[in-house]
């Protein structure tokens, strides 16, 4: 398991630890409320919790793919070092370009998948609201607990690109690619429309 996978895991076990401690709040109060509490909150958390699992496999497998192609891009490098072939390694710094926008693709997928699952539920503190119509005076303490529960699900899975991807890209953008991509004719203006090149299709358009 990747470490998007068992930080998910770490933090669903977390988000779980936090309702019941919510659980124990409520039933001091007022047991009656306690069971249809319980009920809704972990049924949004049991939705969330496939599509976490898939978002954290998907997160790992694009941090296995970002490396490999980086691999390859720098097997190409010492290629063209050896035997010049510039021809070879422009065909292989499109390659990977092309594998970056997908994987970016792939990423943006993912989180919009995530954050549709997330936001589509009641959240806990929708329920302690709701709840607090019957019962003012205990709301306080349940909806500190039930933030907690939302911050925690918010958390369990990190959004942001990772690390291996923005490496993958600094190198295709930052190390000259855009100049061997122009071949002999170096000018400005072809080497920023090769640049450019590289960020449409490292953008996945």
């Amino acid at each position: 398991m990747g470490r998007y996978g068992k930080s998910a895991r770490s933090q669903t076990k977390r988000s779980n630890e936090l309702i019941a401690e919510l659980m124990v709040d409520i039933r001091d109060d007022m047991r009656k409320v306690e069971l249809g509490i319980e009920r809704r909150i972990r049924e949004r958390l049991s939705i969330i919790d496939p599509v976490i699992g898939e978002a954290a496999t998907i997160q790992d497998a694009i941090i296995a793919g970002s490396i490999e192609a980086l691999k390859q891009l720098d097997r190409a490098n010492k290629r063209y070092a050896k035997n010049g072939d510039a021809e070879q390694l422009r065909s292989e710094i499109i390659s990977s370009a092309e594998r970056l926008g997908g994987i970016r693709k792939l990423l943006n997928e993912s989180v919009a998948d995530l954050q549709e699952a997330i936001t589509s539920q009641s959240s806990a503190v929708d329920v302690i609201e709701e709840t607090a119509q019957e019962l003012q005076r205990m709301t306080g303490s349940w909806e500190a607990t039930a933030r907690g529960v939302d911050g925690s699900v918010g958390e369990i899975i990190d959004v942001n690109p990772p690390v291996e991807m923005i490496e993958f890209q600094r190198e295709l953008l930052d190390n000259g690619y855009d100049v061997l991509l122009s071949g002999e004719n170096r000018d400005e203006q072809t080497i920023a429309g090769n640049r450019e090149r590289l960020r449409r299709l490292i953008d996945g358009d």
